[in-house]
């Protein structure tokens, strides 16, 4: 008889802010994102708090992984060094193999050891991934041993964002890449694609503001918030199912909320877009 196996594997990446693990057994409970401002040479100590909240031991690693992204979707975790703002040599961690207890927390405590590098400016990065260890129980029958049956486990795996930037330097520049006005369930929604082309990250929101053919204000839509790194591009998307039909001038206004804003300026036609 051939061997038998049942095997699930469930893979969850979590990379967005705050805290989780709230249907996994680990959980992260200081946050996705860890962001340090240091100078040239400087040691930096930070803390992962892990929470089992299960009722039996569970073991996770611990890696360092390099992560980007584009305004297409598509996310990338490459090995340390890849991207040239990587941190990951400077970061050292221990351990990289744990054991929660059940219903404890567990401190994994990292260090940050800043080049002294001059020339160094602006923000760098990596992502520290905590994923769990699958505990596959083999349940071997007493009368036939080749038939084996494996149990069921969630796979948890979390990434933890460890930005460094070198005091207030670099500099804070986008380029606005694509611009799509599409036609959605209810209406239309406009998409502007921008990247980071500067040396330090940014944290802007759109807005874009829509005039008339006589200038005055027909409308002013939120397109969203986005955390952007250097050498990134996002998507942000401005609904606009409740602007009339017609011709506008559109101003976008890409606001950091420092002394940094971008703006650009487009003709906007609306009258082909039906609303359904």
């Amino acid at each position: 008889m051939k061997n038998k196996f049942k095997f699930l594997f469930v893979l969850i990446l979590s990379v967005s802010s705050g805290s989780g693990g709230l249907q996994a057994n680990i959980g992260i409970l200081n946050g996705l994102t860890h962001e340090h401002i240091v100078h040239h040479g400087q040691i930096v100590e930070g803390v992962i708090v892990l929470k089992n909240s299960s009722d039996q031991p569970e073991e996770a690693r611990l890696y360092l992984q390099d992560f980007s992204f584009n305004y297409e979707g598509k996310k990338e975790y490459t090995e340390p060094g890849t991207i040239s703002r990587s941190n990951t040599s400077w970061i050292q961690f221990s351990p990289s193999l744990v054991t929660v207890p059940p219903q404890e927390t567990m401190d994994v405590k990292y260090t940050i050891q800043v080049p002294e590098t001059e020339e160094m400016t602006g923000t760098y990065w990596s992502i520290l991934m905590v994923e769990g260890v699958p505990q596959l129980t083999a349940q071997a029958s007493a009368e036939n041993r080749k038939d084996i049956q494996f149990g069921i486990k969630q796979l948890l795996r979390y990434g933890i964002q460890l930005v460094t930037h070198i005091e207030d330097s670099g500099t804070r520049n986008i380029k606005f890449l694509n611009t799509e006005l599409v036609q959605t369930e209810n209406g239309q929604q406009l998409n502007i694609d921008v990247e980071n082309t500067g040396e330090r990250w940014l944290r802007p929101n759109l807005v874009v503001e829509l005039y008339d053919e006589m200038g005055s204000q027909a409308g002013k839509v939120d397109g969203g918030k986005w955390r952007i790194y250097p050498g990134t591009s996002v998507r942000f998307t401005a609904d606009l199912t409740a602007i009339a039909s017609g011709k506008y001038i559109a101003l976008v206004i890409v606001d950091n909320h420092d002394d940094h804003v971008f703006g650009a300026q487009f003709n906007l036609d609306l009258t082909a877009f039906v609303k359904k």
